[in-house]
């Protein structure tokens, strides 16, 4: 069996198993490109929340860059994982863990992200899941939940429901 850990601390993986170490190599390639887009991500949140702390309310031109780049970085996550042919499931499996930890926190500002992932085996059949997807008004907590769960509303996999 095969398997990659995670170095938290250190932002790397490691290769345990018997598969070629490239499998290590690729993850650690992938997460290269992910962490600075996922850093910038939890740097506009931030600046979202300030921004609410002053006015109020979360600026509509933040909440749509926020948009913009919840957007940018499905699409990067689909286009690394996707189309290389050296990402093997156990290598898919590793930077979606490391992406879910590193979001964790925005997710639980979104109600929808929060029941998503408190439904680790998905929401099919889930009925409050599909018929807010289908209500599509975004609901959260704190100043910023709104605009996080906005960003989970426009989520491919939830505009193909």
């Amino acid at each position: 069996m095969t398997s990659l850990a995670l170095d938290a601390p250190g932002h790397h993986f490691e290769h345990h198993g018997t598969a070629p170490d490239i499998s290590a190599a690729v993850a650690q390639r992938i997460w290269a490109r992910i962490d600075p887009v996922l850093r910038d991500l939890k740097l506009l949140v931030a600046e979202l929340d300030r921004a609410a702390l002053r006015t109020g309310r979360v600026p509509a031109q933040l909440a749509e860059q926020l948009e913009l780049a919840f957007a940018g970085i499905e699409a990067l996550l689909h286009g690394l994982l996707d189309e290389d042919e050296h990402v093997t499931a156990v290598v898919r499996d590793e930077v979606g863990a490391r992406v879910q930890a590193e979001l964790l926190p925005l997710m639980l500002l979104s109600d929808n992200g929060e029941r998503w992932y408190a439904k680790p085996r998905g929401y099919a059949g889930d009925y409050l899941s599909i018929a807010r997807m289908y209500d599509d008004e975004p609901r959260g907590h704190g100043r910023v939940g709104g605009a996080v769960d906005r960003c989970f509303l426009n989520l491919a996999a939830v505009r193909a429901v």
